[in-house]
């Protein structure tokens, strides 16, 4: 017997269908490490500033508490000590005064020998105040007091208040108690949503180790394992004088959290997908090579057999292979070799026609159908038998082309299944020629594009019901803004003004009075309504952009630039335009649009790019409106053309943009800094025609 002789393929072969699973491992390290160095390390970055930000936030919010509490006590103390044999006035002044915020757990009035004379609240407890050496204002920590009887919470803290009659005489001391539950509320709200914090937190202490809120700090834990972040509360507005700190920290593996889950992810399924795409490789890989191995072996077998020296004997073996794996020839064929090779080959490119992926059918000169493969039949539907010899024109109707393209480039045509089924194609129209260069047909090569060009009206249409939501969104984002200005000013504005009359009223009382701390209060306190009317006129500003209405977008800018330049010193801020565009008028909606646009785009030149001029430039006529602002800064990152999540001006400038139908675009300046443009058509055409030149200044 013959022995079996079995084909060995090199390592490297054996190796190449492993190739796509092996790629997939090395493309999953690579998205693993670019996961790990960038994502984790953003994640961390960002997971400092946010405790650096709640820890500011929450400063800010109890600084801001103790000056108003320390205002409101200070206030109080003439009212109290003016008439001391009518105490239920002043218990009904100290009552009010705790009712009117929750961060008061009670407000007792002590004289100067340290005895209770009037009491509200868990200070009914406190019957007597030891006078400290210093008399002043302080902030005392909760162990001075009594234990709250029963299970009420302790108070946060003890604030002092010296109590002094109209001419500054101090006749006591106020000590209100402040609830520990306000301000835990307000470290709360710091904190944000629970289901966002990722292991965020705060806590409260007076310098040392006494602790007033929340838990305690991370201690002895490496900074590499915790973000954060400590600051100061301070009083600037009050002179009171606090030693209390806040300190935000957060586990930088809870701020990681959305990066180690991706990276399980793409471990998991990275490592299934290198499985599968293994063992389908190797699979196929056996499958194909299957008459391959057996034809080496056939061959080896009749090697072996016929001794390696017999002359020719590895064609005969191949040949005589070949014979038992297709024992069945064609027959029929001429004894021509030249011809038979011929026709063979025609019968392979048939068969490979046939087999396309796409329609593909040709047309004699009288634009009847010679051929039509299988791939059209399952498209429009006709089968071979239906199809051959009928025109082109019956079988699929439409705008079908009579005449190949110059460049042979493909045309979108409209047709139409055999039932009436609606039928996108692009077809490309080939013209046939003999060996004389006399036309013989053509040849039609068919990509069915129906569902392309039904997701493309689909998109469009849903751009046109965003473009009307936006639009819809704009306008009442302008009359809630024109709403929201009219109640400022009618309302806040008109009592802030009433207010100001009555302290002007009463000016003259407390200027007859002795220089002291009444002068002082009441120099403060005009001071505050001061900068509360000032205020108010910026937030009218902000929401009613002025001279807009009045005068028109060019003299708005002008304004607005000018409103400006004291803030923006040494930046500066210039306006081109010319004398047609100042007196050109366009619709309400797109002036309002314009102008936001060219107002968030120089507020964020100034605040993020470094520049040292801020040019707007201005034109247009009544069929268009063209506005450039551009700086000399650092430019604008390429992530961040498209607008990506966290940018929201950029995302609102395109916003507005697509609401009135124009066009904006972020192009790099010269020599350096960032253009933003916007060109508005007052028709479609108008945008289009103006599309194929870059924009230029006006």
């Amino acid at each position: 017997m013959t022995p079996s002789v079995r084909h060995r393929r090199p390592l490297t072969l054996r190796l190449l269908p492993l190739l796509p699973a092996l790629s997939t491992l090395l493309l999953l390290a690579f998205v693993l490490w670019a996961n790990e160095r960038f994502v984790a390390q953003d994640l961390a970055q960002r997971a400092q500033s946010r405790v650096e930000q709640t820890a500011n936030v929450f400063a800010d919010q109890v600084a801001r508490v103790l000056a108003r509490r320390t205002a409101e006590l200070e206030l109080l103390g003439p009212i109290v000590t003016l008439a001391p044999g009518q105490a239920p006035d002043a218990l009904r002044a100290l009552q009010r005064l705790q009712d009117t915020s929750t961060s008061y757990a009670g407000i007792a009035l002590f004289d100067a020998g340290g005895h209770q004379l009037l009491a509200t609240g868990d200070a009914r407890r406190l019957t007597q105040w030891s006078p400290a050496a210093d008399p002043g204002l302080r902030l005392l920590t909760p162990d001075t007091v009594p234990p709250a009887p029963g299970t009420a919470p302790p108070p946060l803290a003890v604030l002092v208040v010296p109590a002094r009659s109209v001419t500054g005489e101090a006749r006591g001391a106020l000590v209100a108690l402040l609830a520990q539950p306000y301000f835990e509320g307000l470290r709360q709200f710091a904190l944000g949503d629970p289901a966002a914090r990722r292991s965020l937190n705060l806590s409260l202490r007076v310098a040392g180790s006494t602790r007033l809120l929340g838990p305690g700090a991370p201690g002895e834990i490496s900074g590499t394992d915790f973000a954060q972040a400590e600051a100061p509360v301070q009083t600037p507005d009050s002179h009171l004088v606090t030693s209390w700190t806040v300190t935000a920290f957060q586990p930088i593996k809870a701020a990681q959290g959305p990066a180690l889950r991706l990276q399980q992810g793409l471990l998991l399924w990275g490592l299934t997908a290198a499985l599968l795409i293994g063992g389908a490789g190797l699979w196929l890989s056996r499958r194909i090579a299957r008459p391959y191995n057996e034809l080496l072996d056939a061959v080896e077998r009749s090697s072996v057999a016929q001794g390696p020296d017999t002359p020719g004997a590895y064609l005969q073996a191949v040949r005589a292979a070949l014979q038992r794996l297709h024992p069945s020839a064609p027959a029929g064929l001429p004894d021509d070799p030249l011809f038979a090779g011929l026709l063979q080959d025609a019968q392979r490119l048939q068969t490979v026609i046939d087999e396309l992926p796409s329609p593909v059918y040709l047309l004699g000169t009288d634009r009847r159908v010679t051929y039509w493969n299988r791939q059209a039949e399952r498209v429009f539907g006709w089968s071979v038998a239906e199809a051959v010899g009928q025109p082109i024109a019956q079988l699929l109707p439409g705008d079908l082309p009579h005449q190949p393209a110059d460049d042979a480039s493909p045309i979108e045509v409209r047709t139409h299944h055999r039932h009436g089924a609606e039928l996108w194609c692009e077809l490309r129209l080939l013209a046939l020629h003999d060996t004389r260069g006399q036309p013989t047909g053509q040849v039609a090569l068919v990509r069915d594009v129906t569902e392309r060009v039904h997701a493309a009206s689909a998109l469009a249409l849903h751009q046109i019901e965003l473009s009307e939501l936006t639009q819809r969104l704009l306008e009442q984002e302008q009359r809630t803004s024109r709403q929201l200005a009219q109640t400022l000013h009618d309302q806040l504005g008109q009592t802030l003004s009433a207010i100001r009359l009555a302290y002007d009223a009463l000016a003259p009382l407390w200027q007859a009075a002795p220089p002291g701390r009444l002068q002082q209060r009441a120099q403060a306190l005009g001071q505050m309504i001061a900068h509360a009317n000032a205020e108010v006129r910026q937030a009218l500003i902000e929401l009613r952009p002025p001279l807009l209405q009045e005068e028109g977008l060019a003299i708005a800018l002008d304004n607005e630039l000018h409103l400006r330049r004291a803030d923006a010193d040494p930046v500066q801020l210039l306006l081109h335009t010319h004398d047609a565009v100042i007196d050109q008028r366009w619709t309400p909606d797109v002036e309002y649009a314009a102008f936001m646009i060219a107002r968030e785009a120089v507020s964020n030149a100034l605040r993020h790019a470094g520049a040292r001029q801020v040019q707007v430039h201005l034109g247009g006529d009544a069929q268009r409106l063209t506005l450039r602002v551009s700086d000399d800064g650092v430019g604008l990152a390429e992530e961040l053309h498209a607008g990506r999540p966290g940018h929201l001006g950029l995302v609102g400038i395109r916003e507005r943009a697509l609401a009135i139908g124009a066009l904006v675009e972020f192009l790099p300046a010269s020599p350096q800094g960032l253009t933003v443009a916007l060109r508005w058509p007052a028709s479609p055409t108008i945008l289009v025609s103006d599309l194929t030149a870059p924009p230029s200044p006006p």
